[in-house]
């Protein structure tokens, strides 16, 4: 099996940015890679 994907804790402007985009994308699959990305963050890594 392959090791998880970890991503390092993005700063304040990379995160709220990254969540703008999530929040206003109309196309479903870039919503979800944008989900993907989030929930790969601490603290829902865990």
């Amino acid at each position: 099996m392959s090791k998880p994907v970890a991503i390092p804790a993005l700063d304040e402007t990379t995160l709220a940015e990254l969540t703008r985009r999530f929040n206003s994308t109309t196309n479903a699959e870039t919503r979800l890679r944008y989900q993907m990305v989030l929930l790969a963050l601490p603290p829902f890594s865990g």
